[in-house]
């Protein structure tokens, strides 16, 4: 389906293509039934206690509904903890530079490639 770009009609193109006899409504109940089946089979077989949620899924009811009659953890909506969903880029890009100026390692070699002989450098913050 691609990225969400935010306009409502993402998956539109893509339920024409692929309903054939199956009304539309029926097809994306299905689609939203089948991730949250996923999501909870991959959730419930760890020690969770809440699974937040964020982004455009967090408006859906249906998505919400399913998740949360299927996760064994408590689903709560980002917005919930007072961190606005439209906020967490930025909410996370603060806590990831808190840690780097405490000296806190943010990056990890297996996914930068960094040796672990080579000196971490994150950033230089000066004022």
């Amino acid at each position: 389906a691609g990225r969400a770009l935010g306009t409502g009609d993402e998956l539109a193109a893509w339920v024409r293509r692929h309903a054939g006899p199956c009304a539309a409504a029926d097809l994306c109940a299905t689609a939203v039934a089948a991730i949250a089946e996923v999501v909870a089979e991959t959730v419930n077989t760890h020690d969770v206690a809440d699974v937040v949620v964020a982004g455009g899924g967090t408006r859906n009811r249906t998505l919400l509904g399913s998740l949360g009659r299927g996760l064994e953890p408590r689903v709560v909506a980002l917005g919930a903890g007072g961190i606005p969903p439209e906020a967490r880029e930025a909410a996370a890009m603060a806590v990831l530079g808190g840690l780097s100026a405490d000296g806190v390692p943010i990056t990890l070699p297996a996914v930068t490639g960094r040796r672990a002989t080579t000196p971490r450098v994150t950033a230089d913050v000066t004022s």
